[in-house]
């Protein structure tokens, strides 16, 4: 993906390091990764690596504040403190997060890439070690003589993680696309295997049929909508997760709060009591509210902060019996616990509903969805920041 690589280690085994140039301290245990004690471990290499502009690194610290690596004896550093990534000695670096633009790193598997117009030499490349030595797992170090663009650092992601998430393999695929752009009852194109077929609608006689876009995605205009008529096969017992992921633009807020997407045994879906089984992902106030409510009356809300006024943003919704968290564009948004829900989830009467309430009667989305799609399985932060990555690449956001 990236041009000009001068060094790149992968720590398949102790062998391949040493043959790579790496002195190996302390042993360390080497094997697809080198896993370091946070006390007397790293790795280090004589040569020296000239005009470096993109280092990239995929790690897995055992705490968010570590040192990572020394590049130059002291002058080019990297290191997270307080779960922050920093580049000191870097001329204005940008951060990238696994193909995110963000500084923010937890301890689950990521991938750092920082990039400078200004040009350094590694003389002295220290991996696992600055000040202090890194505690958890390195997988990958990559240095590259050219500095990297967003776009670059996104298709870099994307292909280097593509068996992090299999897209074809959601519940529902749902890339909205159609050939037709009036009347109802009409069916979309390339709905994926699992759907028998997909209703457009129009929820008042005022507004016209979902306008289909090209190459991707259905504008609904705040009385159109979409259904999903095979329902049955969305059902969840209490032990199986799923997630929702969603491309929408140019939303527009108005006050009521609008269904993204809404799959509930008898309409609205309320948090507290006598409410209807499902869940739905709602857009209120110009923000992402995800919630879940299951067959014994419990439920859980998590309530984004991030604005999706305007613009493409990537939602994604995960739910485990444990947590609801949402994201959005990458960044964990929100999570609530959901640990009192031991239910089911099984809203086997309604529709799964794009854009309305179940009963079709308010809740009309003012804006574009994009792309849908229902993974049966709770995605983690990682495959979350993939997926965001990856429709970002698809639609050329």
């Amino acid at each position: 993906m990236g041009d000009r690589q001068v060094f790149r280690e992968d720590f398949t085994n102790t062998n391949t390091t040493t043959q790579n140039g790496g002195t190996i301290n302390n042993s360390p245990t080497i094997n697809k990764g080198v896993t370091l004690n946070g006390t007397t471990q790293n790795i280090t290499y004589s040569d020296p690596f000239l005009g470096i502009k993109t280092v990239k690194i995929t790690l897995e610290a055992t705490t968010t504040t570590e040192d990572i690596m020394n590049l130059d004896s002291g002058t080019h550093t990297i290191e997270v403190g307080a779960g922050t990534v920093t580049a000191t000695g870097f001329s204005s670096p940008t951060i990238y997060v696994d193909g995110v633009a963000s500084s923010t790193l937890t301890t689950a598997k990521s991938t750092i890439v920082i990039t400078t117009d200004t040009a350094f030499d590694a003389t002295a490349l220290d991996i696992g070690k600055e000040t202090t030595y890194f505690d958890g797992v390195i997988y990958r170090v990559e240095l590259y003589t050219e500095a990297w663009s967003a776009e670059t650092v996104l298709d870099d992601f994307e292909n280097d993680t593509y068996n992090e998430v299999d897209a074809n393999k959601a519940a529902v695929y749902l890339p909205l696309r159609s050939r037709f752009n009036d009347g109802s009852n009409e069916v979309t194109e390339n709905l994926g295997t699992s759907l028998a077929n997909a209703i457009v609608g129009d929820g008042s006689t005022s507004t016209t049929f979902p306008t289909f876009l090209n190459p991707h995605g259905a504008n609904l205009d705040g009385g159109d909508y979409l259904y999903l008529t095979n329902s049955n096969k969305f059902e969840f017992d209490n032990d199986e997760p799923f997630s929702l992921v969603v491309a929408v633009k140019d939303m527009i807020d108005d006050g009521s709060g609008d269904l993204i997407v809404a799959k509930t045994k008898a309409g609205f879906l309320t948090v507290g009591s006598n409410g209807s089984e499902g869940f739905d992902l709602l857009f209120n106030g110009g923000i992402a509210q995800f919630r879940v409510r299951d067959s014994n009356d419990a439920a859980s809300l998590a309530t984004g902060t991030q604005s999706i006024v305007g613009g493409t943003h990537v939602i994604v919704a995960t739910f485990d019996w444990v947590n609801s968290k949402i994201y959005i564009d990458g960044i964990l948004d929100d999570t609530t616990t959901a640990a009192s829900m031991n239910g089911d989830l099984s809203p086997e009467s309604g529709n799964l509903v794009l854009g309305a309430y179940q009963t079709l009667n308010g809740g009309y989305l003012k804006g574009s969805i994009l792309d849908f799609y229902l993974f049966p399985q709770a995605l983690t932060s990682r495959q979350a920041r993939w997926m965001t990555a990856y429709l970002f690449n698809k639609l050329n956001v």
